[in-house]
């Protein structure tokens, strides 16, 4: 059963598992598997294949890693018996782990509350601070539907269970925590409620510091806890309004700007900056055309120009696109950063940041300056992951460190090519923020835009001079 089928069975529509746009600011990176799809997956092979002979009356999860899309799944039995222990394992690493244990069915209790909550196309927008106390009573999707795709689960447990196990995804992904949720893991009990009955819920513990919400659940022949992780929003970005009083009137006048990776995060910032100074810029996009549209339209079509390019795809005629002679080139291309892999070092990994961070910064800045024939000076950021290497970016380290080395050469053997090199610090930015639900792991959240001004603004003075120099 493919993503779009789940979503509507369950009715978990979250952006998280069917937005790429959408999906890339969260710490996913791209659209993931819904949680719930996966362990019914699981539960579902076990049953088809003979593995689970005991009666169960408790199932414990935990989502350890996302699954991206496109991923061979592989199901490990890792304890036979009672409990009986798989995980779920993807790129080499494990995702998900499930534990069954005996018992008969407990005693089913009371609904835990009898207000209806619909699950809308849309999910709620909720904060922290909006979920202590909040209940109610989700229908359960078709248990005709429920039996087509899963039915040696819908026989082995009943297929109201089924149907309530299904709802769990909608219940989290839509309804509390809504549309920042992640969720972290549960533990049922079967109950002999079984006729596809509602599910009901109520927040039992909200930890705003952890940005963690504990539920309970009971109706459907399901009761139990859930545990789910609530992600930060996305980082909002400064307006042309708020970066204009940083900037002294006129003083990038003489800047016609390419930023490749403009339509947000310090892409977006550098190219309000050159505007504000009364510049001309360029941006372009990668996937997020409403964000470039957004920037567009905030800075005003007599400065900014806007259109799509792809860093991996041949930069000259991409490049015929922009229009302008730009005596200056911002290289912001970025690839999804933080991501989830099962050691120190993984090549395919490395090989992406490189195509990225070398191959396309060699491609785009030397088709650049033959477009134009004139100098120009090109901006490279770098990362002071190259000296302090944090856990995890290993390849993203090396890729940027090549990255260092080709722009001095490049530098020494191009006339007319000036190239500013600069170790940014790690900024509050959509990657950044997505890496952990943990407050403050990039920085106050509400000093993003002008943390991100600071940076950019003596490297914009820089790269003035330097192209006149």
């Amino acid at each position: 059963m493919d993503q779009a089928r789940f979503a509507a069975l369950s009715g978990d529509r979250n952006p998280l598992h069917l937005d790429p746009v959408a999906a890339r600011r969260t710490q996913a990176g791209a659209p993931a598997v819904h949680g719930m799809h996966a362990v019914l997956w699981g539960l579902e092979t076990l049953a088809k294949a003979g593995l689970w002979t005991e009666r169960f009356g408790t199932l414990r999860v935990r989502f350890r890693r996302f699954i991206s899309l496109d991923r061979d799944v592989r199901l490990d039995l890792v304890r036979p018996g009672v409990p009986l222990r798989v995980v779920l394992v993807a790129d080499g690493a494990t995702t998900t782990t499930l534990e069954l244990a005996g018992g008969p069915c407990a005693p089913a209790g009371p609904l835990l509350s009898g207000r209806d909550v619909r699950v809308q196309t849309m999910p709620l927008e909720l904060a922290p601070s909006d979920l202590a106390g909040r209940s109610g009573c989700i229908a359960a999707p078709p248990l005709s539907g429920c039996i087509a795709y899963f039915p040696h689960l819908a026989a082995r447990i009943g297929a109201g269970r089924v149907a309530s196990l299904v709802r769990l995804s909608a219940l989290v992904g839509m309804v509390c925590p809504g549309l920042y949720s992640i969720f972290d893991g549960f533990e049922i009990r079967l109950t002999p409620d079984n006729l596809g009955s509602a599910l009901s819920f109520r927040v039992r513990e909200v930890d705003e510091r952890f940005r963690m919400v504990r539920l309970e659940v009971a109706g459907g022949g399901i009761a139990g806890v859930l545990t789910a992780l609530m992600r930060h929003p996305p980082v909002a970005q400064p307006s042309l309004a708020a970066v204009a009083p940083w900037v002294r009137p006129g003083e990038f006048a003489a800047v016609t700007a390419l930023v490749i990776g403009g339509s947000r995060g310090l892409g977006a910032v550098t190219a309000r900056l050159i505007a504000a100074g009364g510049g001309r810029v360029a941006i372009t996009y990668a996937q997020g055309e409403q964000d470039a549209r957004g920037v567009a339209a905030d800075i005003g079509p007599r400065a900014c120009r806007w259109f799509q390019y792809d860093a991996r795809a041949p930069a000259a005629p991409q490049l015929a696109r922009l229009g302008w002679m730009a005596n200056q080139l911002f290289y912001f291309a970025t690839p999804r950063i933080f991501r989830q892999k099962p050691g120190v070092y993984a090549r395919s990994l490395f090989d992406e940041f490189r195509d990225i961070y070398v191959d396309g910064f060699a491609a785009a800045s030397t088709a650049l300056q033959a477009q134009t024939g004139r100098p120009l000076a090109v901006f490279y950021p770098s990362s002071v992951a190259v000296a302090e290497r944090p856990p995890g970016m290993t390849e993203y380290a090396m890729a940027k460190a090549a990255g260092e080395i080709l722009c001095a050469d490049l530098q020494q053997s191009r006339p007319g090519l000036w190239i500013l090199v600069a170790r940014l610090p790690r900024l509050l930015t959509d990657q950044t923020a997505a890496a952990s639900v943990m407050p403050g792991a990039a920085g106050a959240e509400g000093q993003s835009g002008e943390d991100a001004v600071r940076t950019m603004l003596p490297i914009l003075r820089a790269m003035r001079a330097g192209c006149h120099g």
